[in-house]
């Protein structure tokens, strides 16, 4: 396999270099997560923060250098960011209604494109819209939130993803457009699909939140009253306590609401409730041929076991060693302690406070059945 390395800002050709079997490219929408490559070289003409990038039939891959270090006098081994990781940039948390894609698209042109900070801009960067929703995102005044977090968020609201491709001309690369994308239809997979191996379900310890109370201040003028929000078991929000599709154990939270906060208590209750639904982590390796899904980072998939279904997203994917392969994560929760802290330090740093995004449930699956 083939790796080009270009210079991080200008995107002009450095060097090339070979691997074998000898690499491990992990994506993930979750936690930051490292590839590695061993490379055919000992003398490589790139800098940390330079971008590598892997064209290997209908797979692309582009990484950010993190580290470099020479193993033998044939032999270099480099460890890369996924690209999307230019996105943690933090930004000034606004309240937005309206086309959220549009909105997404205006957050990256302003922050990468068009910025005053011109050492900012990348040049060889372009965005193509394909989506259009009309949504809200609600959050608390003075809130600082990065970009990768909000586009996770208007991922799991409204199937919203971003992904990205190099462009070429006549075999030269030219550029890497980022693509803002609408997942409308959802994928079904059975636990016993022949090609699934290695197959591990983790449920978290905590129960689904399905009651959200809100209490009002003391100091309310307008509102005084308590409002309750019911999860039912299809997905939808209700205020009626006597619904027949409650959860028959209530798991609530609470909440005090300002005058304010009323006219969004819904959205803030949606959120909370639909968003404890991807508290579960589910591996498998899939064989990539073309009679199994191709997955992609922020799919809707329903998982299908014998004893309960799941309503979930692909969060991460990995290729260890072959691209005939690919380790797949759907869900939030993640097991591993060195990726638990990385979750403890993300949920510490982002400083987002209550975020409030509306939710639509996926009901339309027919991107297959497998």
């Amino acid at each position: 396999m083939e790796l080009i390395f270009f210079d991080r800002n200008s995107l002009q050709y450095k060097d090339y270099g070979f691997v074998d079997n000898e690499y491990d490219i992990q994506l993930d929408l979750v936690v930051t997560q490292r590839s590695s490559f061993l490379v055919n070289k000992s003398k490589l003409n790139i800098a940390l923060g330079d971008i590598l990038i892997i064209k290997n039939k209908d797979f692309f891959y582009v990484g950010i250098i993190e580290s470099i270090e020479v193993q033998n006098e044939f032999k270099t081994q480099i460890h890369t960011l996924d690209f999307k990781e230019i996105f943690n940039k933090e930004i000034l948390a606004l309240t937005f209604e309206g086309d959220v894609a549009s909105y997404l698209e205006q957050v990256i042109r302003s922050n990468f494109i068009e910025s005053s900070d011109n050492n900012q801009n990348l040049s060889y960067l372009t965005i193509e819209n394909q989506a259009s929703v009309q949504g809200v995102l609600f959050f608390e005044e003075d809130r600082i939130i990065a970009i990768s977090e909000l586009i996770e968020l208007i991922n799991k609201s409204y199937g919203i993803s971003i992904l990205y491709e190099v462009t070429f001309i006549r075999g030269r690369v030219l550029g890497i457009k980022i693509k803002i994308t609408q997942t409308s239809t959802g994928i079904k997979i059975k636990s016993n699909l022949k090609n699934i191996t290695d197959l591990i379900i983790n449920d978290s310890e905590a129960q689904l939140v399905n009651k959200v109370i809100f209490y009002p201040k003391q100091n309310n003028t307008e509102h005084l009253q308590e409002v309750t929000y019911l999860l039912l078991t299809n997905g939808e929000i209700s205020n009626d306590l006597n619904h027949p599709l409650r959860y028959r154990n209530v798991n609530s939270k609470a909440f005090i609401y300002s005058d304010n906060d009323y006219p969004k208590l819904d959205l803030r209750a949606r959120n909370e409730m639909l968003s404890s639904k991807l508290d579960h982590q589910i591996t498998f390796t899939i064989n990539n041929n073309q009679s199994n899904p191709k997955l992609q980072l922020g799919d809707f998939v329903e998982f299908i076991t014998e004893s309960k279904s799941y309503d979930s997203i692909v969060t991460g994917l990995r290729y260890l060693k072959t691209m005939k392969l690919t380790q797949v994560t759907l869900g939030e929760f993640r097991i591993k302690l060195t990726d638990k802290i990385k979750l403890l330090n993300k949920t510490v740093k982002s400083s987002t406070g209550n975020i409030q995004i509306t939710q639509t449930t996926l009901t339309n699956l027919d991107g297959g059945e497998y």
